[in-house]
């Protein structure tokens, strides 16, 4: 099955052998173009197309099979179409990645039933939304965390951040089987970023819108005081040499000799021995000492 070509091959068996097969082909208008499978969840596929615009009235079979298992179902039309510009281009299934799909897009034209089939196997065909993603400032870090998607297992999804830093396009992180990151910041940068998740060669996200984060308007309370601390010691220091300078007579005077005291003492006009005993040594240094011979008194002789 491929689009407006439809092959039917046939062959006749009996017992354990059998014929050539011949192959019928049966070419129809093409009904639509671009078309496309995205399996968006665990519960969910989204098929979409556009209309060549021949018809109006185009309606959407499909058929699903769990190759695994052999689970077939029957041939439904589809339970939620969604329009663009009144025409139906698209179609919300409920089937999964385990699911492989048979399409067939069905109207009548010029009294004529008109087919296009198409076949998908969903696990080729993985394109979840979005992912659910948070980036946290903190200090000198950005905290990234996100949900991985429902599709297949945790630890199948790669993720990639892409991120600017001060308008720079950064090397891209690529992570596995992790749903946080820690990325660290320059204070003074701006940054923008955005993530998607990949799942080998067969499906990924689309990017998430960008985040940004302007640069830090002022300087943080530790830059603050690692400045203001110096400055506020040489200041202090300053300060007191000066204060030393100007009062240190008054802080540490000169303590005088002790003749110096003394004189300043006598000075002050304070009589007393102390300030006379110069002049007392002088005096006894003059003094004369005389000696004197009492006159030898005669007794009479009687």
């Amino acid at each position: 099955m491929n689009g407006n070509v439809l092959n039917v091959s046939i062959r006749s068996l009996w017992n354990k052998s059998s014929s050539e097969p011949v192959v019928v082909s049966e070419t129809n208008p093409e009904l639509v173009t671009d078309f496309q499978c995205y399996v968006h969840s665990s519960y969910q596929t989204n098929c979409s197309w556009s209309p060549t615009g021949i018809v109006a009235d185009l309606r959407f079979f499909y058929k699903s099979e769990i190759e695994w298992n052999g689970i077939v179902s029957g041939i439904e039309e589809c339970p939620s179409y969604t329009y663009t510009d009144g025409l139906r281009t698209g179609c919300y299934l409920p089937v999964s990645i385990q699911h492989s799909l048979s399409v067939l897009f069905n109207t009548t034209l010029n009294n004529k039933t008109v087919r296009n089939t198409f076949s998908k196997d969903l696990f080729r065909f993985v394109r979840p939304p979005p992912l659910n993603w948070k980036v946290k400032k903190s200090g000198n870090q950005f905290n990234i965390t996100w949900d991985s998607p429902e599709v297949i297992a945790e630890d199948e999804w790669e993720y990639i951040i892409n991120y600017t830093e001060c308008g720079q396009l950064k090397r891209p992180i690529i992570l596995k089987e992790k749903t946080s990151y820690q990325l660290l910041r320059l204070p003074h940068c701006s940054y923008s970023m955005a993530i998607k998740a990949k799942y080998r060669e067969n499906g990924e996200t689309p990017w998430t819108d960008h985040q940004y984060f302007e640069a830090d308007s002022g300087f943080s309370p530790l830059v603050i005081l690692a400045i203001t601390i110096p400055l506020v010691v040489a200041t202090l220091t300053v300060l007191t040499v000066i204060c030393y300078q100007k009062n240190k007579d008054a802080l540490f005077p000169r303590v005088p000799e002790p003749r110096d005291l003394l004189s300043d003492i006598c000075d002050n006009n304070n009589k007393t021995a102390l300030c006379n005993f110069q002049a007392m040594g002088v005096e006894e240094d003059n003094c004369k000492i005389a000696l004197v011979v009492e006159p030898k008194i005669s007794k009479p002789d009687w």
